[in-house]
């Protein structure tokens, strides 16, 4: 989707302190609820060192949050998918990578989803598949910020 559509759909993106927003239970309320409607893997960070939320008035649309070991982790309700949003939140949360010292980003996602076309979009590359239960694999990506 083109910025063009973000900006009509009246999405803005800031940074968030998650824990003054939402409840640990509501997050995992968010993942469940998604998880259910797509193949997404969502691990939370414990230790995150930044999380950008796509606003939508006072309702978040979407979350990503970069952990201190580089892990990309990102969300987006399932009534606000197929907007860009994705995208557009992890194309930020690069950039803001970028200005601080994560050597690399690693983002984790089911093989032919959504989630990874928008990370082969942001110029992540493959480093694992593994295979999973049910014949689902799970592919780790990343992307170098730092020489």
């Amino acid at each position: 989707m083109s910025e063009e559509h973000l900006k009509s759909s009246n999405i803005s993106f800031k940074e968030l302190n998650v824990d003054d927003l939402l409840t640990r239970e509501q997050i995992d309320a968010i993942q469940d609820e998604i998880l259910e409607q797509q193949e997404v893997v969502v691990l939370w960070a414990d230790k995150p060192l930044f999380t950008i939320g796509a606003m939508d008035g006072q309702q978040i649309a979407g979350l990503v949050q970069v952990a201190e070991s580089g892990h990309v982790n990102y969300l987006v309700h399932p009534s606000y998918q197929q907007r860009g949003i994705a995208t557009e939140l992890l194309r930020r949360a690069i950039a803001q990578a970028r200005k601080g010292d994560t050597p690399t980003l690693y983002a984790t996602v089911k093989e032919s989803s959504a989630s990874e076309k928008v990370v082969l979009s942001q110029g992540f590359d493959l480093d694992e598949s593994i295979a999973e239960e049910g014949y689902i694999t799970t592919n780790l990506y990343s992307l170098r910020l730092q020489q």
